[in-house]
């Protein structure tokens, strides 16, 4: 019977050398297409060969080269320096490292580890995997988290400032519990638009849509949208939202949607300013109906309207009534949407 120590010999016998499975451009092609290299440097750390190096050193003469040659100064100090200390402790090392080629920039992560040459001393076995997709998907998500941040940072002020005004223009708890509570479904629903449009933006119509449908069926019939469907930027369709809320919100209670007669129309359209050589984009919301000239919106709600909303925006609004017609428009800047 076979002992552990006979299984052992036996594997070690027929474990094949790697160099065996296929000649050297077999293995290089399949390197090649991994966008990985195979190099060793002898006791000088100066290249002796390599397998898919074009990648790596820019299709330049690597024979007995060293990495300064090759990569930026930090970089070849960096890993030659660590080249260095695996010859002297003999135990692996992995590296990142950059190198510039033209306009671009490439990095690569290599796994170190020594190479015992007689008597010679010892060199160096590496491979290098091109992970430069990897850097930039990671760029980009750290620059995706800080623009979280500061997106965070500022819906949180938001918050914080309709909390506030909300209840200084309230007379009760219950009052104050409804304007705020739909001042916030607003800003949710502003945000559930953008999540679907991946924080690029969103257009009017759908934003008109959506905080349309979210008081009933009813205010989506009795409405009608025409015009330029702007593509909004993240930050007018936080306070656009905020405005249609505004809007909405009074006209059911006592406007136009408080009828089944009553009628909204939402204009959107290009309009040409003297201020500006890029033209300015207006919005206009027209109330017709019972009451729809009425204004007995809260305090802060006509602050929202005619102050904050245009001010945030970088705008100017009007908001207008006559007996059964309120008429508003906010004209928004280009730099807030395409």
């Amino acid at each position: 019977m076979l002992g552990a120590h006979d299984w052992a010999e036996m594997s070690k016998k027929r474990e094949p050398s790697v160099w065996n499975v296929a000649p050297a451009p077999d293995i290089g092609a399949v390197l090649k297409g991994a966008r990985i290299a195979l190099t060793a440097q002898d006791a000088d750390l100066r290249y002796t060969g390599a397998l898919n190096g074009s990648f790596l050193f820019d299709g330049k003469d690597y024979l007995g080269a060293s990495d300064p040659s090759f990569f930026s100064a930090d970089a070849g100090r960096q890993l030659l320096a660590s080249k260095q200390r695996v010859a002297a402790t003999g135990k692996g090392e992995s590296v990142d490292v950059s190198m510039v080629l033209g306009e671009e920039t490439q990095w690569h992560r290599l796994w170190i580890e020594p190479l015992p040459l007689d008597d010679a001393g010892t060199g160096i076995i590496a491979a290098a995997v091109d992970v430069t997709g990897q850097k930039v998907a990671e760029e980009h998500l750290r620059l995706a988290l800080l623009e979280l941040a500061h997106r965070s940072k500022n819906l949180l002020a938001v918050v914080l400032s309709i909390a506030r005004q909300s209840a200084d223009d309230s007379q009760s708890l219950a009052q104050f519990s409804t304007r705020f509570v739909g001042r916030i479904r607003a800003l949710a629903l502003a945000h559930d638009v953008l999540t679907d449009e991946s924080w690029r933006g969103a257009t009017v119509f759908s934003l008109v849509r959506s905080q349309l449908s979210a008081f009933s069926e009813n205010a989506s019939a009795q409405s009608e949208i025409t015009g330029h469907n702007a593509y909004l930027k993240p930050n007018a369709v936080q306070y656009v939202g905020l405005a249609l809320h505004e809007l909405i919100a009074q006209s059911v209670v006592s406007g136009a949607l408080s009828a089944p007669d009553g009628t909204i129309r939402v204009e959107s359209a290009l309009a040409a300013e003297e201020s500006s050589a890029t033209p300015v984009l207006r919005l206009r919301w027209v109330e017709s109906g019972p009451h729809s000239g009425a204004q007995d919106q809260s305090e802060f709600g006509h602050a929202l309207l005619e102050r904050i909303i245009p001010a945030a925006l970088g705008g100017t609004a009007t908001l207008t009534a006559e007996p059964d017609l309120l008429t508003y428009e906010l004209t928004i800047p280009s730099a807030q949407f395409f």
